[in-house]
Formats: C-alpha cells, sequence, structure tokens
C-alpha cells in the first residue's frame, strides 16, 4: 500500500493560478517580466514568469520556473489563460509541453500573441497545470525503470525482427514496438498491405538521421540525437523534418513536441516556413500563430524581402489571402491598440 502510494503521488498533477493585471505592466520594456510569488510542490520551489513584451512588443510569454536548484526534473505543463470569472480566453488553446528542468533559471512555456481581452478587461488569470513525473523524496522511476529497458531493447540486435531502409542505410527494430506506438506502422506490419511479410522496408523521402531520431522517440518518449535529450541542441531543419515525419506517422506527441519547438524559434527568417509546415499538416494553432506574427507590421515589413516569403506567395498563394486578411485586420485594430496600451 505503501508504495502504491508513492508511485500515485509521482504523476499527481498541479494547478496554480496567477492573476495578473495587465494595465499595470504598460511601462514594462522588451523581455522585462513579472514573477508570481513561488509555490512548493513535490518537495520544489516554482514560480510562474509573465513577459507582456516577449522579444517585441507583439508576443508574450508565461513560462514555469524552477526556483529549487536541483539536477533534473522532468515535467508536463500546460498553460491557460482565463476571464475573472474562471473562464478560457484562449482561443485556440496552448499546447502542452514536455520538459526537463536542471535548476538553471530557464523557464518553460508558451509564446502567444496580442489578445483584445486583456486590452478591454485589465485583470486575467494565468493558470498552469503540471506534472512532475520525477520528483524529490519519492520513489526514483528513473532508475532500471521502462525507460532504461526500453533504450537497452533498442539496442538488441539479436532481437529485432524487422529492418528499415533509409537513404541505404539499414535500420532494425521491433514490430511489436513501432507497431504499438504508431498506427500508420501498425497497419503495415501487421494489416492487410504488402509489408506484412517483408523483412526490410524501404522507407521513401525521409533522412536516416531523422528516422533514427524518431524510431529513438518510439522507444523512449524522448527525442534523442547522439545520445543527449537537450531539446536546445536539436537543429531548425531536424525539428522541421521530426515534425514531418511525426505527422506521417501519426504519433501525436512527437508531433506536439516539435511544433512547441518550432513556435518558440519563430522569427522573420524562419515563420514562412513554418506557416507552410503548419498549413500542410494540419496544425491549426500553430498556423495561427504564424499568422499573426507575420502580419504584424514591423515584421511584415522585413519579412516581405526576404526570399522565403517570396517562394512561400508563389507556391502557396492561399496563404497570401489568409495574410492578407490578417494584416488588414490587424492593421484596422491598430489605432485601438495605441490608444488604450501600447
Amino acid at each position: 500500500m505503501e508504495s502504491s502510494s508513492l508511485l500515485r503521488m509521482k504523476s499527481a498533477s498541479h494547478d496554480y493560478q496567477f492573476e495578473v493585471n495587465y494595465t499595470k505592466l504598460k511601462d514594462l520594456s522588451i523581455d522585462e517580466y513579472i514573477a508570481s510569488p513561488t509555490f512548493n510542490f513535490e518537495g520544489y520551489e516554482w514560480a510562474i514568469h509573465y513577459y507582456p513584451r516577449y522579444k517585441s512588443k507583439y508576443n508574450q510569454f508565461v513560462s514555469l520556473k524552477l526556483v529549487s536548484k536541483a539536477i533534473s526534473v522532468r515535467a508536463e505543463l500546460s498553460f491557460n489563460l482565463l476571464d475573472e470569472n474562471e473562464k478560457s480566453i484562449m482561443n485556440p488553446p496552448l499546447p502542452t509541453l514536455s520538459c526537463t528542468f536542471i535548476g538553471d533559471g530557464k523557464g518553460y512555456g508558451n509564446i502567444f500573441h496580442f489578445n483584445q481581452f486583456m486590452e478591454t478587461h485589465g485583470i486575467f488569470i494565468i493558470s498552469c497545470k503540471f506534472r512532475v513525473l520525477r520528483g524529490r523524496n519519492l520513489v526514483d522511476m528513473s532508475s532500471g525503470g521502462l525507460h532504461e529497458h526500453m533504450e537497452k531493447l533498442l539496442n538488441l540486435s539479436d532481437k529485432f525482427d524487422v529492418t528499415f531502409e533509409v537513404e541505404g542505410k539499414k535500420i532494425s527494430a521491433h514490430r511489436l514496438i513501432v507497431a504499438a506506438r504508431s498506427p500508420v506502422f501498425e497497419a503495415e506490419l501487421f494489416g492487410s498491405m504488402a509489408e506484412v511479410d517483408m523483412k526490410c522496408i524501404r522507407i521513401e523521402d525521409m533522412k536516416a538521421d531523422v528516422f533514427m531520431a524518431m524510431l529513438s522517440f518510439m522507444y523512449t518518449d524522448q527525442i534523442s540525437i547522439g545520445g543527449s535529450s537537450d531539446l536546445s541542441k536539436l537543429s531548425f531543419e531536424l525539428v522541421q523534418d521530426l515534425f514531418v515525419a511525426a505527422d506521417r506517422y501519426a504519433l501525436e506527441k512527437l508531433k506536439q513536441i516539435c511544433e512547441a519547438i518550432l513556435c518558440n524559434n519563430l522569427s522573420v527568417g524562419t515563420v514562412s516556413t513554418i506557416l507552410v509546415l503548419a498549413d500542410r499538416h494540419s496544425c491549426p494553432w500553430l498556423k495561427e500563430t504564424c499568422l499573426r506574427f507575420a502580419s504584424m507590421p514591423e515584421n511584415f515589413m522585413q519579412l516581405a524581402l526576404t526570399d522565403e516569403y517570396h517562394h512561400m506567395i508563389q507556391a502557396f498563394p492561399s496563404l497570401l489571402v489568409e495574410l492578407r486578411e490578417k494584416f488588414n485586420d490587424l492593421s484596422g485594430r491598430g489605432n485601438k491598440k495605441q490608444r488604450v496600451v501600447l
């Protein structure tokens, strides 16, 4: 009974709310933030940081920060913005994040763009729901647990029963594992498709390192490149390719992680590429975020000079129509924004 109780505590979730008065933040400079009072959960001290103007006056950023010094604390978290009646004012909702805190002062969170509610009503509530996956003073689930066993299984070459050929490279795996993780692989390996009896399956239109990263995620639930799971070290190109691969093989969690990374790397130089990806792979939240970012006057003036933008409007004219509509919508409300807050 004691052991079961500890395991349940491992997956316990916490919902912390932080009330913000937006009208009092008009004098904050770009990249300045306000912090909530620290609070304790699972033996650690936490705080929410809110940036009303993150990297530009149009971006906002909310993050959860581990205040305590710790080596490694894994968590899943999601944010929502609520009105004074605790009803959501976010549409679409912000994505759930999986991350590892190491007590280095870095916070993990979501970028979002200006919301008319904040300017009109002033007071809103930041709600952070999170779940600690590895906590202090609890049973250490990371040592000798499922993650390590699955990782070892990926290296047991004598147990492989299927091989994939990617860019001429042979990559072996276990049918049951990949089928359990991906409904697409399940259909290919155990359905009525031609690959059901094949010992080697050729994967077209994918790089070998991308397939290896995707396969590693299927075994461990983590993105790992060269033995490192530090997401900050992933290249922008690799994240793009992983995003496409995750959509292709219906790996929703991997797709959401890539979506969050792409959003956090949004810039004038990347927004055209990310917008096309979001449109082609059915990500309405990421697409809306890109459209809002690109249609901001100060961003659009720079964007229109890039080669990526000209390629986008030639290859995907429907996106140009949507971008123009968003630009006209924001431009029509620009004077009102300046009068009230900005």
